[in-house]
C-alpha cells in the first residue's frame, strides 16, 4: 500500500462509488477525480479526508450539543430576557457535530448548549459562561 502525505484541500467529482460498506474496515470505496491538473498525486494511492456533499453558505448551523430530542420532536431552547423557552426546530444536513437548522431558529437567537437536558419551558436561568 503506498503512502503519501498531503496537508492540502483539493476539489474533485466523485465519479464512482462502492455499492456498500465494507463491515471490518468501514469503509467505502469512492473514486475522485481531482480538478486541480497541477496537483501531482501518485496512481494507487490510498486516501482518508472527508467528502463535502453539499454546501449552503446561507445555513443556520448550532452545534449538536443545543439539540434536546423529545418523543413529539426535536427541541432547542433559547434564552429570552433570562428566562429558558423551548423551541421546536427543523434539521437539515448534519456534518459531525454541526447542524444545519432549516426552521424555528434564527440566528439573533440565544441558545443553550450545555446544561440543556435538565432544562424546562418557562425556567429562570442564570448564565454563567458565555461564548460569543
Amino acid at each position: 500500500r503506498p503512502e503519501f502525505a498531503l496537508e492540502d484541500k483539493f476539489r474533485g467529482e466523485v465519479v464512482s462509488k462502492g455499492v456498500a460498506v465494507d463491515q471490518i474496515s468501514k469503509t467505502l470505496e469512492v473514486k475522485i477525480e481531482i480538478l486541480q491538473p497541477e496537483v501531482d498525486i501518485p496512481v494507487g494511492v490510498f486516501a482518508r479526508g472527508d467528502i463535502l456533499v453539499k454546501t449552503n453558505q446561507d445555513a443556520l448551523i448550532i452545534p449538536s450539543s443545543a439539540l434536546t430530542r423529545k418523543k413529539d420532536g426535536i427541541y432547542v431552547y433559547v434564552i429570552e430576557e433570562g428566562i429558558a423557552r423551548q423551541k421546536e426546530v427543523v434539521l437539515g444536513i448534519i456534518q459531525d457535530e454541526r447542524i444545519e437548522i432549516l426552521s424555528g431558529l434564527s440566528e439573533k437567537e440565544e441558545i443553550v448548549v450545555l446544561g440543556n437536558q435538565e432544562l424546562k419551558d418557562g425556567l429562570k436561568v442564570d448564565i454563567l459562561d458565555k461564548e460569543e
